[in-house]
């Protein structure tokens, strides 16, 4: 744990002037245990992609909600709208946990991909949504960047 290094403000000479400086190493990419081949620990892997599955699936419940609420011109203090709401805020929780673990990049891409799938998925079985050369194309280009950006070393 680092702890923040509070300073004088160069701008001011009231000694009540603080700023604080902090600096901090991201020591949650390349934690120790169980290394493979001294890269990234693959359980370090797994759990982020663990946790990137566990906010995409609260993000697609609470996408679904939100979408039976507009379709159905619920206001927004219905049940939907706010179950919806909470459903996204909880998720940044298990942002936080899949970022601890895989890089920005890593997570963002494999969130995307996770959430993309699933989403065309219930619009096409829930909602009768059709989809086009376009959306394949932008599902394949998901699944492609999913792969290049999985370090693996």
């Amino acid at each position: 744990m680092h702890s923040p290094l509070i300073t004088r403000s160069p701008l001011t000479h009231s000694s009540r002037a603080l700023t604080r400086q902090i600096s901090y190493t991201p020591h949650h990419i390349n934690k120790p245990f169980l290394s493979a081949h001294g890269g990234v620990p693959m359980l370090n892997i797994a759990l982020g992609y663990g946790f990137c599955l566990l906010t995409a699936l609260i993000v697609i419940t609470g996408d679904y909600l939100l979408k039976v609420a507009a379709d159905g011109d619920m206001a927004l203090n219905s049940r939907h709208v706010i179950a919806g709401g909470t459903l996204y805020a909880t998720s940044a929780l298990m942002w936080y946990f899949a970022m601890r673990y895989l890089t920005l990049a890593q997570a963002g891409v494999v969130f995307s991909m996770l959430t993309l799938l699933a989403l065309c998925a219930i619009g096409y079985f829930a909602f009768g949504e059709r989809f086009h050369l376009r959306e394949y194309a932008g599902v394949a280009c998901a699944l492609t960047a999913m792969v290049l950006l999985v370090r693996v070393t």
